[in-house]
């Protein structure tokens, strides 16, 4: 299941995750804990995506002559590579711990391509 929030509901939550005190939760709550917060934190300083008129009969950006029917709104997002831990979860366990150079290297030349291809 999904849940979209507004960013400003994200920050509510990251508000009662800061004021939550973790004394006594045992470490794999603690561990969730950290996690929620840094994925919030994350994600709320991440810039707001723009939107860009797209002519989707001709698949490129439309222009002021288009058909109206054939353009749609469409967000543009920024390119975000993958975090060391996401990486991790991906590699499961067949990764060594941390990521190691050849590891981190071999994500970064796969998300260069990604990139080539993508824009």
């Amino acid at each position: 299941m999904t849940v979209t929030l507004t960013r400003e509901e994200a920050q509510q939550v990251l508000d009662a995750l800061i004021c939550s005190v973790p004394h006594g939760w045992s470490p794999n709550l603690v561990d969730q804990h950290n996690k929620a917060l840094k994925t919030l934190r994350a994600r709320l300083s991440a810039p707001e995506p723009t939107l860009v008129l797209w002519n989707v009969k001709s698949n490129r950006l439309a222009s002021p002559s288009d058909d109206r029917a054939q353009v749609f709104a469409i967000r543009k997002l920024e390119w975000q590579g993958l975090t060391d831990d996401e990486i991790k979860e991906i590699v499961g366990g067949w990764g060594s711990l941390p990521i190691d150079g050849y590891t981190r290297k071999l994500f970064d030349q796969i998300e260069v391509k990604l990139k080539e291809k993508n824009t």
